[in-house]
């Protein structure tokens, strides 16, 4: 166990791009939590992605989380360039670390549209949106876009310099 000694859930996301570098994001609400206080703790925005299943491996469950999530399959994904561990309940769940461990992919031309039908009901009940967002568009946003940390990390990205060893994500 770890040292608050929770049950680890490793994952993988997928930061998928268009032609034009347009990142993919779902915008997550689930009002059975919301607090209205705090709207941002229960609705942000996310890549695709999961929990990685027995005897996968971290790039077999970005490879099914895609084709899952969004319909696509086939498409190239690089090393692991970042990783987020954060401690969360998922989907009403149990608190446990998660291990999200993230991907690049791309795919052919702008905004695509995306077939979210292989999604599980759970995963339907939450989802408010699908959206291609630039990155200026994701540096100027007020919605919350979590990992905090990934609209300062994508410029690296988009110019090419994917790191040797993950870097770690932030919120």
């Amino acid at each position: 166990m770890n040292g608050r000694d929770l049950p680890i859930r490793p994952a993988a996301r997928i930061l998928l791009l268009d032609d034009a570098d347009n990142l993919l994001l779902f915008r997550y609400r689930d009002d059975a939590f919301a607090d209205s206080g705090r709207p941002d703790l229960f609705e942000y925005w996310l890549s695709p992605g999961g929990g990685q299943e027995g005897g996968e491996t971290l790039v077999q469950t970005a490879e099914r989380e895609l084709a899952e999530e969004c319909g696509l399959t086939g498409l190239t994904f690089s090393h692991e360039i970042a990783v987020r561990c954060i401690a969360l309940r998922v989907y009403g769940g149990p608190e446990m670390l998660c291990e999200e461990h993230f991907f690049l992919a791309r795919i052919a031309g702008l905004k695509p549209a995306i077939d979210i039908s292989g999604q599980f009901q759970n995963e339907l009940d939450v989802l408010r949106e699908v959206r291609w967002w630039a990155h200026d568009e994701m540096a100027a946003s007020e919605h919350p876009i979590v990992p905090t940390g990934l609209p300062g990390f994508l410029p690296r990205i988009l110019a090419g310099d994917l790191p040797s060893m993950p870097v770690l994500l932030e919120g």
